[in-house]
């Protein structure tokens, strides 16, 4: 599947995928992504002119030298249980001891999907409507699931979807484009140590060597996720992602910087607020100054 394939099928779930010159773009209320996610564009295709006022934030990861966060990456065609630490072993074994894995039928994805989904999401304090809203998450996964690209497997307790895994094969690698898991139902099962290590042998035989992504750390700190990865052998690699900041908001993240740091002191949570603004302002200056030279 190639960038504007995988875009449009997005596009037909519903999404808000628009095309500027070479690029797609997700629209997500105030912010826009370039798409697919983890695509990396060239600079000289952005067309910042018409970007610049069209959403608040635009993120876009670039195909540059210049790195300024990570992304989790697997390249293998060995993964034994003898390949992880001891107690990442326990964790896939008893995973697999108590669950059963296999490829999820369309009825157990569109019902314990949206119930996994819903309790994710509640927990993490996000929203997003395709992912919890009955009628959107029915179309949304019901497209998905009728390309051969996308790859679906579930983990199982008592004949209960409690975890699932959606991969979609992009260009010559792979995506782990959805993973969730019922956290109530599954917290000593270790679900998604044991539906990893069973989904990504299960592509290996079919297609060999392969090479996953497990997408880009979190513009907010999720430590704890980032070990997961980490334990499950998906090795960070450094990337550019680039912040386009509407010119209203780019004024005022300046002006914050400017004035702000003299004072936080000792306040942590000032501290932390100023330096995620301090990457965003990077990652503007990486985005525009980059394509002035």
């Amino acid at each position: 599947m190639t960038p504007a394939e995988f875009s449009e099928v997005i596009r037909k779930s519903g999404k808000r995928i628009y095309q500027i010159g070479g690029v797609y773009y997700l629209s997500e209320r105030l912010l826009c992504y370039s798409f697919p996610l983890l695509h990396k564009y060239s600079l000289n295709s952005i067309n910042q002119k018409y970007l610049r006022w069209r959403s608040l934030i635009t993120i876009i990861n670039l195909d540059l030298k210049s790195y300024n966060t990570k992304e989790f990456i697997l390249s293998s065609n060995d993964y034994s249980i003898d390949s992880f630490e001891r107690k990442v072993k326990n964790r896939i074994r008893k995973s697999i001891e108590l669950l059963r894995f296999k490829v999820p039928d369309i009825g157990d994805l569109i019902e314990e999907g949206l119930h996994i989904n819903r309790k994710t999401l509640k927990l993490q304090r996000r929203k997003d409507s395709f992912l919890t809203n009955v009628n959107k998450w029915r179309k949304y996964i019901t497209i998905l699931h009728s390309h051969k690209q996308f790859s679906f497997f579930g983990a199982y307790l008592h004949d209960k979807m409690i975890a699932y895994i959606v991969i979609c094969k992009m260009m010559d690698s792979f995506i782990i484009y959805h993973a969730f898991i019922d956290k109530e139902q599954a917290s000593q099962a270790c679900p998604m140590n044991g539906l990893l290590y069973y989904s990504v042998n299960k592509l290996i035989e079919e297609y060999g060597k392969v090479t996953i992504s497990y997408g880009i750390k979190s513009f907010k700190p999720l430590p704890n996720l980032d070990r997961f990865k980490a334990n499950m052998l998906f090795k960070e690699q450094g990337v550019s992602r680039g912040y386009l900041l509407h010119p209203i908001l780019l004024t005022f993240v300046k002006l914050y910087l400017l004035v702000l740091p003299d004072c936080i002191k000792n306040n942590h949570c000032l501290i932390s607020i100023t330096n995620q603004i301090e990457s965003l302002y990077q990652g503007h200056k990486l985005l525009t100054e980059k394509h002035k030279a």
